[in-house]
């Protein structure tokens, strides 16, 4: 089941704090805290796309083409699935009830699964007939994980001394701390 998706709603704060990540990176004037808070964002980012998994509460929009009795959801740590909808044959676009479908939050990186003694709605052929807004998270920056936190201020610290390559952060520059503080539990897209 492969599935575009993209983050429609941001988190409302990031993991680590401006003044954490210039602790990592032992900066102590206020002159760099819009880059630093750049860096941030830009090191989160990175991190959720290893890890595959959003951090703080965010919300993603996913697309696919068909239902199968098992979806796994592209992005982990589902907290709740807020709508799927999909096109009908006659291309009217129409809200799935919640009696057809089941989420598993438990699983990851979680999952919409067909109930028991029901059936999918017919679709129409076309890209993107299938729409799943979910939210996925940790909860609040509070409840992140300290080796995340941890991952994404090193990060910051990395970017912050290589300036010039924080356009283009290829996962080959990415410092191996980074990478073993986020590589426990990681989780490999299916």
């Amino acid at each position: 089941m492969d599935f575009d998706w993209k983050v429609t709603t941001a988190p409302a704060e990031e993991p680590i704090t401006t003044a954490e990540a210039k602790d990592w990176a032992h900066v102590s004037t206020a002159a760099n805290d819009t880059v630093i808070a750049q860096m941030i964002k830009a090191a989160r980012q990175w991190a959720e796309k290893y890890r595959n998994e959003g951090f703080v509460t965010q919300t993603i929009t996913a697309n696919c083409d068909s239902f199968a009795n098992f979806m796994p959801l592209p992005m982990a740590r589902v907290i709740d699935v807020t709508s799927v909808k999909y096109y009908d044959t006659s291309g009217v676009q129409q809200t799935l009830s919640t009696d057809v479908y089941g989420v598993d939050t438990t699983t990851y990186p979680g999952q919409i699964y067909l109930k028991y003694n029901q059936s999918w709605p017919s679709v129409r052929a076309q890209h993107h007939t299938i729409e799943v807004i979910y939210r996925v998270g940790y909860g609040a920056a509070d409840d992140v994980p300290e080796n995340i936190k941890s991952a994404i201020a090193m990060l910051v610290a990395n970017l912050n001394i290589n300036r010039e390559a924080t356009a283009a952060v290829q996962l080959h520059e990415v410092p191996h701390g980074v990478k073993d503080l986020l590589g426990t539990d990681r989780i490999v897209p299916v």
